[in-house]
């Protein structure tokens, strides 16, 4: 788990939807991210993160 601030659901929900995604910041830059079952998703979050985009721009 990455060092971080505040982790925020994003989408979805595991319980109700079987899947989710969650997002880590620290201080104003997404700098993490867990998707469960939503893989697709994953590559946008890692690219966010190597490129530093800031907290606002990710959500």
């Amino acid at each position: 788990m990455p060092q971080a601030d505040e982790l925020r659901m994003v989408d979805g929900d595991l319980e109700r939807d079987g899947w989710c995604e969650a997002l880590y910041r620290d201080g104003d830059r997404l700098v993490g991210a867990l998707t469960i079952n939503s893989q697709s998703v994953v590559m946008k979050y890692r690219r966010q993160i190597v490129q530093g985009t800031s907290w606002r721009d990710a959500l």
